[in-house]
């Protein structure tokens, strides 16, 4: 079995949660604990529920980032006005009850 690397935080009750790949062969192993002192590389400690949360997902490599998502670096967001104008029918459409009824027949 090849050496497996993982990031990891150990949370306030001293505890430490991983989940192994599966290609990863039952069996005994080793366990090397190992504080992270870089401070490029230090998981700063969480002070909230939330920090705290959000280390484990990162650390357990499920935090979706949204340059992993083909999201855009440059995109640019909806200003609340424009959110207004779509929310708008134009003039003469029919209405939310008009469409359902169209859709579903009438009540």
């Amino acid at each position: 079995m090849t050496t497996i690397r993982l990031s990891a935080v150990v949370n306030e009750k001293h505890e430490l949660i991983v989940t192994l790949p599966d290609d990863v062969p039952v069996g005994p192993v080793e366990l090397l604990l190992q504080p992270v002192t870089n401070s490029t590389e230090a998981i700063s400690t969480p002070t909230t529920e939330r920090e705290r949360v959000r280390a484990q997902l990162m650390a357990a490599g499920l935090l979706v980032k949204p340059e992993n998502m083909g999201i855009p670096a440059n995109l640019e967001f909806v200003s609340d006005d424009e959110l207004l104008e779509i929310g708008i029918l134009p003039e003469g459409a029919p209405t939310s009850d008009q469409l359902i009824d169209e859709d579903r027949g009438p009540h």
